[in-house]
């Protein structure tokens, strides 16, 4: 690898991509030139033989201020999963673990080739400040969550108001927003004052729904509606609202996401473990709904990442359905690259000349990737993290031959106030 400067344009030579080998030229955060034999100057250069020149993964659902939970609780339902290990948990974290749990979450991402993320959790702020430091994408919205108390509820519109003064440190990746955590947890007057400010900043909304059957049966039980209906009679469905996990949505409800251009975010691996149930891929799929692929969190997935992802949301679909054609790797592959940068309006998600540069250099000589007869298919179902040699957001190399920038400090706090975190539960 040569360098040259300050490393503002890169120049990848004898990449495979899209099926021929060409290089590609990256000038400043886009890609300026894509052909055979390019001869530009570049500040990098970057020799792409043996590897392929994919898109990223949008990762979007998440909670990266719980990584340090991974393996705290395991093997229970998710009420009480969350009631009795979860939430208590959470409390004993102090500011120094959720700041060391967001970088690990980072690091954790980017070594398997996600680029961008969607969070709901606490410590926007320096969230922010950390993405903006590790060079990727995510949307940081503030999270409401008031348990139906008005003491609470007046807290937290207070601290939204002053999250959404905070001055954004990477605008050009970073995208601020709002969060309900769920019809459970979250007021009928602080829904609709949430859907209230969205409406006027122009902000995205994120929300846990129909997440379990128990959530569901109560929702209908105490509202005589739907959790997509209680959501709608918010406000709540729109074009810029996100829906998590979207387990038990009915046919009809599924239209109605679909005509409000509301995205859904499934989580398989994560539903799978809780048995929660499995997302309705082909219903939502027929009806038309914006499908993406998030991880959850550590605590109940036990991992960030997106390849795994994506192999479960094609099996979950398939076994739900009975029928192996559905849910196919060039679908998947859609979800979790494609969908979410076209849903929050980003130039990303395919490599062409003019678009936000924004690639992985994947390793054909793995042992996963050979025989390459179909690099999707290889991707979707076989690939594993290890294959993710070198990532690249915004024209950035944010991490090569799989080492990232202080790698080795992030792994060494998230230790550190692991063991202690440990000691205190």
């Amino acid at each position: 690898m040569k360098k040259r400067g300050n490393m503002s344009s890169l120049l990848i030579k004898n990449i495979f991509l899209n099926g021929c080998l060409t290089d590609v030229f990256i000038d400043k955060n886009k890609f300026c030139k894509i052909a055979p034999a390019l001869s530009v100057a570049a500040d990098l250069e970057i020799d792409g033989r043996d590897k392929a020149l994919i898109s990223p993964f949008y990762n979007m659902h998440t909670h990266t201020g719980m990584n340090l939970l991974r393996g705290i609780s395991d093997d229970k339902p998710l009420m009480e999963w969350l009631q009795k290990d979860i939430w208590p948990a959470e409390e004993r974290l102090t500011d120094e673990d959720v700041i060391a749990s967001v970088r690990l979450s980072v690091l954790e991402m980017v070594k398997s080739g996600t680029v961008f993320f969607c969070d709901m959790y606490s410590h926007q702020k320096q969230t922010m400040q950390i993405v903006a430091d590790m060079g990727i994408r995510a949307f940081v919205p503030f999270a409401e969550m008031d348990f139906f108390n008005e003491k609470e509820r007046i807290s937290r519109q207070k601290r939204t108001l002053d999250y959404l003064k905070l001055p954004n440190p990477a605008p050009d990746r970073i995208i601020k927003g709002l969060a309900c955590h769920s019809v459970y947890t979250v007021s009928e007057e602080l829904f609709k004052w949430t859907v209230e400010k969205c409406r006027e900043f122009g902000l995205f909304l994120h929300i846990h729904a129909a997440e379990t059957k128990t959530e569901e049966e109560e929702c209908q039980k105490k509202y005589g509606c739907s959790v997509i209906e209680r959501i709608k009679s918010y406000g709540a469905l729109g074009k810029q609202t996100i829906l998590a996990h979207a387990v038990y949505v009915s046919p009809k409800d599924s239209q109605k996401i679909a005509k409000a251009g509301t995205c859904v975010v499934t989580c398989p691996c994560s539903n799978m473990k809780l048995a929660s149930g499995l997302f309705p891929f082909q219903q939502m799929m027929n009806a038309g709904v914006c499908i993406t692929i998030g991880t959850d969190s550590t605590a109940s997935n036990n991992n960030l990442n997106m390849l795994e992802e994506m192999k479960f949301a094609a099996l979950s679909a398939k076994i739900q359905s009975g029928d192996p054609s559905e849910a196919s790797a060039e679908d998947i592959w859609n979800c979790a690259v494609l969908n979410a940068p076209r849903f929050f309006g980003i130039n990303a998600g395919k490599i062409e000349e003019g678009a936000l540069a924004d690639c992985l250099l994947i390793d054909l000589k793995n042992v996963s990737m050979l025989p390459n007869y179909n690099l999707v298919s290889n991707l979707v179902y076989s690939a594993g993290s290890e294959c993710v040699h070198s990532v690249i957001c915004n024209g950035r190399l944010i991490m090569h031959d799989r080492k990232v920038f202080n790698e080795e400090e992030i792994l060494f706090e998230a230790s550190a106030c692991s063991k202690k975190f440990k000691k205190e539960i």
